[in-house]
């Protein structure tokens, strides 16, 4: 692994127990032609494959998911962590503006509607689903399960009659998170003895 120009630790304190996270910032230009090529099946990857492979040569790995798995891996290895995702910021086209699969975040640096003054909500939003969390608008289903945990989507908004939904960075990406959100990525009080 390169050492990253830039790394920090950061401590988080969640309602059960402290967390660290560390990231690596890896600014990497490409120059290749915008998506989509439609020589390519699956419209994300029309879009991504390009760019993406670009950025992963860039930095010594092999195109595709086994690249970008090979940097996860090497990111848990030298920072010792539990747990690694990657998340990439392009300013090409998407087939969506933010979106996460797998081990991987993708989101246009542009934002969408939202902008870049609020990225840091839809990066957070994106990086839940990493762990596990469910959206809570759209076409959700109430009830269903989500995460490690297997924890129920509560707070979808087909739950509750139109304006009654809590808000939370699953539905609205607000900076707080629901009860359901938080056990869905792993926040349930039942894991987490208190302390003697």
């Amino acid at each position: 692994l390169r050492r990253p120009p830039r790394s920090t630790l950061f401590p988080s304190t969640t309602p059960f127990r402290s967390l660290t996270f560390v990231y690596d910032y890896q600014p990497i230009t490409v120059d290749v032609a915008p998506g989509p090529d439609t020589t390519i099946g699956g419209a994300y990857e029309q879009y991504e494959r390009g760019w993406r492979d670009a950025a992963l040569a860039e930095l010594g790995y092999a195109a595709g998911r086994d690249g970008y798995r090979s940097y996860v891996q090497d990111i848990k290895s030298t920072y010792q962590a539990d747990w690694a995702y990657v998340a990439f910021f392009p300013k090409y086209p998407l087939n969506h503006f933010a979106y996460a699969i797998w081990e991987k975040v993708v989101m246009h640096y542009d934002n969408d509607g939202w902008g870049t003054d609020n990225i840091h909500r839809v990066f957070a939003h994106e990086s839940c689903h990493i762990f596990g969390a469910a959206d809570e608008y759209g076409a959700c289903t109430c009830g269903s399960t989500s995460g490690y945990l297997q924890a129920p989507n509560n707070n979808c908004i087909n739950c509750f009659p139109p304006g009654t939904q809590e808000q939370c960075l699953m539905n609205r990406n607000v900076l707080t998170m629901c009860e359901h959100s938080r056990q869905q990525i792993g926040w349930n009080p039942s894991l987490f003895p208190p302390d003697p």
